[in-house]
């Protein structure tokens, strides 16, 4: 029931945007709706590969959705094992076997029009809402004072960004962006404890800022 009232929702939402599309096309001759579909550059080295959605939906505001999918958190378990010890008992191997989902939902102000015929470089203002769920797989360790089997990482933020996107007469779209915020983390350990369904040993909670830099490259049609 609850995943058929989400799928409800998102057809609308999307049947919503399409129509505002088609109106603001037809009553408006100075505004050129359009679609830009953009890969992140920056979040490829951090193991991420996230390719966004950006829906124009007025001259001046659009709507972007960008869906992600990290393969390995290696390099962040890496580092902080070395500066600081086992980083809440996960192993090297929990690190580089780790995956996980991202969702961010954005809305754009520019402060420039889009036009196909001339493109558009422009600076925007963008309030970002962040979501992701990390899973560290199975490998008992033992640190002072726990064996962790496996933890499960949830984060929820917000973001404040400052950024340039550039459209070429030939579609070609560049966009950088810089930004700050705030995300609450949890982390939920599950200790081994020799039955077949573990049971959530410990759950720690923080609230960290956050600094976000990036840049996309893609197509807008």
């Amino acid at each position: 029931m609850k995943f058929a009232h989400s799928a409800i929702t998102f057809f609308c939402t999307g049947l919503f945007f399409f129509v505002c599309k088609i109106s603001l096309a037809q009553s408006d001759s100075a505004f050129y709706p359009a679609t830009a579909i953009k890969l992140k550059l920056i979040d490829l080295i951090t193991t991420e590969v996230a390719v966004s959605v950006e829906e124009m939906i007025t001259p001046s505001f659009s709507v972007e959705v960008t869906p992600g999918y990290i393969f390995s958190d290696y390099l962040n378990i890496y580092l902080k094992n070395e500066h600081g010890g086992h980083y809440l008992g996960l192993s090297p191997y929990q690190g580089r076997e780790a995956h996980a989902w991202v969702f961010r939902f954005g809305l754009k102000y520019y402060f420039e029009f889009y036009h196909p015929a001339k493109g558009r470089a422009s600076t925007y203002f963008e309030p970002l809402l962040i979501l992701k769920r990390e899973k560290y797989p199975v490998d008992s360790i033992t640190t002072a004072d726990y064996t962790y089997d496996a933890m499960i990482k949830e984060v929820a933020g917000g973001e404040l960004l400052l950024g340039w996107q550039y459209i070429g007469v030939h579609h070609f779209t560049f966009d950088c962006y810089f930004g700050v915020g705030l995300r609450h983390i949890s982390f939920q350990h599950f200790l081994d404890n020799n039955y077949s369904i573990p049971n959530q040993y410990e759950d720690v909670k923080q609230v960290l800022p956050s600094v976000h830099f990036g840049a996309s490259v893609g197509y807008t049609f």
